[in-house]
């Protein structure tokens, strides 16, 4: 188990966490290894980024006051 418990919100997060490092010691690859081309994969950096969604943006008119 995770050290934040049982939360219901991280169920599909652990368990494809689990089924990935299961694979991983299964077929003897390393697991940090197979992330790495996984990711490498899917992330092409010649593309340009989708835009992002205009609803995401902070809408706040007096600006940040730290």
């Amino acid at each position: 188990m995770t050290s934040s418990g049982r939360i219901k919100a991280h169920v599909p997060g652990n368990l494809a966490r689990y089924m990935f490092i299961k694979k991983c010691y299964e077929a003897r690859l390393d697991a940090t290894e197979e992330f790495m081309r996984s990711a490498g994969i899917s992330y092409n950096p010649g593309m340009p980024r989708e835009p992002s969604d205009p609803n995401d943006r902070d809408t706040d008119s007096e600006g940040d006051d730290f």
